[in-house]
């Protein structure tokens, strides 16, 4: 039994996912192939750089210089290991290169965001490549180059360059831009009697890389929901294989999903008894089964009349999760781009007039009322605009971005409230204790009135309730919802994110209908952006916590908090008697 089950699992689970989604490389020819090669090899270097970042941060950038200043927290120093540097640049050349020849393919719009993706580090780091172009001719070339880089993106889409020429600029356009900058800083850095030497290369370095952590926020706050779905899914399939190996009887799975519920509520009355103030911890759940009553009652009108099937409920989450990760991401965006600005004021003419507005504006942005102010408002303008929408075309998508500005309002409105330890912070374990609570009173007070256990069970997805089940005990376990990874990698919070880019990458490849150069230049963008991401999480674990805290840490517990919070109240609201049609688990 237990190996039908493992064959199951890994069949379904695994093999078909990454079978039937995989990034592959059509309609390009040679060139083409040589992009999506060269895009693997650079991912895989990449993630190996991340699982091998404990022993690299081992490693000493020269002899007596193992650790170096760090600008983002003065006094604490930052190891840059020997090979960090190079296969940072190199990495970044690949993604740089993978995604010029991406944009160009892609659609209009996600050929803008590629294109933005890309100058965001290449003018960063051109600007320290120019202020030093007295020390190295190669200095003069970088920043030039990378004003090229959108203007040729243009031309060859007007132009509809051929798959070849493009890979041929591409190749051009990077190498000179990153590779440039990447021969001026050592040559400037290291050169004798240059003002602060080797610490200087490592506090700007450091800086630069912290700077790009907003190209990272995305995916880290689409990790969290990942987590929660991932699980669902797993649980899923579980619950499959067993009614499968139990020849379609109901009752193994019936017994064990009562047993994972019971066992979830136990759980819960666990942590409220061993609360430092019981009373309040009471208050609390009572508070977050009000917000899962709203979500369940806005998600029966908001979905009324859809099918509500598990793949219809996660179909809703691939299209409002991207857009509450890049909103809430979007809240860097002015700070990141008043620094590049002002890098590139300082590195052309050596003013400075931009340091103090871009100051000013990180002081304000800095401010806990700033973040809870941008939170509220855009928490009410997804339910707004939700509303608007299912109120004459009812949606899965609609229900879910305004179950998650529900949620959001919430968790950001009890957080500011209440920020005292005593209280606790609102979390997604909150949504699992609540949840477990109202689910087991659920079907006690239906079975009594129902005086029947067939009514009882036909009134539900049995297959359905053991994954529901399995997922509450593993959230409420602790650490597998905030970072069910993270002893791997031995830093919370980067193994979340890291698994989601990892499994974004396997299986993102498929989602769309574009098919030929479009759907090869988005696969592209896929891989540049996978490539850029894994890089930056990799150097943020070489280098020490620093890096990786502000550049995954913040942001992947937002998306365990919010939209790990959201896709589980909409398992649970689609799955509860009463919908259209009752949800129903994956298909084989």
């Amino acid at each position: 039994m237990g190996q039908l089950i493992g064959r199951d699992f890994l069949r379904a689970f695994i093999a078909n996912p990454v079978r039937e989604n995989a990034i592959r490389a059509r309609g390009g020819g040679a060139s083409g192939v040589m992009v999506v090669s060269l895009g693997l090899v650079a991912f895989g270097v990449a993630a190996l750089g991340v699982l091998l970042a404990a022993r690299l941060a081992a490693l000493p950038i020269g002899p007596g210089s193992a650790t170096l200043g760090s600008a983002t927290a003065p006094g604490r120093p930052v190891g840059i290991p020997v090979f960090a540097y190079p296969a940072l640049m190199c990495l970044l050349l690949f993604a740089v290169a993978i995604g010029i020849f991406g944009a160009t393919f892609a659609k209009r719009t996600l050929a803008t965001l590629a294109v933005v993706m890309l100058l965001v580090p290449t003018v960063l780091l051109a600007g320290t490549a120019w202020q030093f172009r007295s020390s190295a001719w190669s200095g003069y070339l970088a920043l030039p180059t990378v004003a090229l880089i959108a203007p040729a993106v243009v031309a060859m889409r007007r132009r509809q360059a051929s798959a070849d020429l493009v890979i041929v600029v591409a190749a051009i356009l990077a190498s000179l831009a990153v590779g440039a900058t990447a021969i001026t800083q050592i040559i400037a850095y290291t050169a004798a009697g240059t003002s602060g030497g080797l610490p200087l290369f490592g506090a700007g370095l450091e800086q630069v890389v912290t700077m790009l952590g907003v190209l990272v926020a995305p995916m880290a706050i689409l990790a969290g929901g990942g987590a929660v779905s991932f699980a669902r899914t797993a649980t899923g399939f579980v619950g499959r294989s067993i009614e499968r190996t139990a020849r379609g009887r109901s009752a193994p799975l019936v017994v064990i999903a009562t047993l994972l519920l019971v066992l979830a509520v136990a759980m819960t009355v666990m942590d409220v008894a061993g609360a430092r103030s019981p009373g309040r911890w009471l208050v609390r759940l009572a508070v977050t089964a009000a917000v899962m009553v709203l979500g369940i009652a806005w998600w029966r009108w908001a979905a009324r009349g859809v099918p509500a099937t598990a793949d219809a409920v996660e179909s809703g989450a691939s299209t409002g999760a991207p857009t509450v990760a890049i909103v809430l991401a979007a809240f860097t965006a002015p700070l990141t781009l008043g620094l590049v600005a002002a890098s590139v004021l300082s590195a052309v003419g050596g003013g400075t007039g931009l340091v103090g507005p871009v100051t000013r504006l990180a002081d304000a942005m800095g401010h806990a009322w700033t973040g809870t102010t941008y939170a509220l408002l855009v928490g009410a303008l997804f339910l707004a605009a939700a509303a608007y929408v299912a109120r004459s075309r009812p949606s899965l998508a609609a229900a879910w971005l305004g179950l998650a500005g529900l949620v959001l309002i919430a968790l950001v409105g009890w957080n500011q409230l209440f920020p005292g330890p005593e209280w606790g912070g609102f979390t997604i374990t909150d949504i699992a204790r609540a949840g477990s609570v109202l689910l087991l009173a659920g079907a006690v007070w239906l079975l009594v009135r129902l005086r029947s256990l067939p009514l009882l069970l036909a009134a539900f997805d049995v297959r359905e309730a053991f994954a529901i089940s399995g997922v509450l005990v593993l959230i409420l376990q602790g650490s597998f919802a905030a970072d069910p990874f993270g002893a791997l990698f031995g830093f919370a919070g980067i193994g979340l994110v890291f698994f989601g880019v990892v499994w974004g990458f396997l299986t993102s490849g498929a989602h769309s209908s574009v098919t030929g150069l479009p759907g090869l230049g988005r696969t592209a963008v896929l891989l540049s952006y996978a490539v850029l991401s894994t890089t930056l999480l990799a150097w943020g674990l070489a280098t020490g916590p620093d890096a990786h805290a502000t550049m995954s840490g913040a942001f992947g517990q937002v998306g365990s908090n919010l939209l790990g919070s959201t896709v589980l109240l909409a398992l649970i609201a689609a799955w509860l008697p009463g919908q259209s049609t009752p949800i129903h688990s994956r298909a084989a």
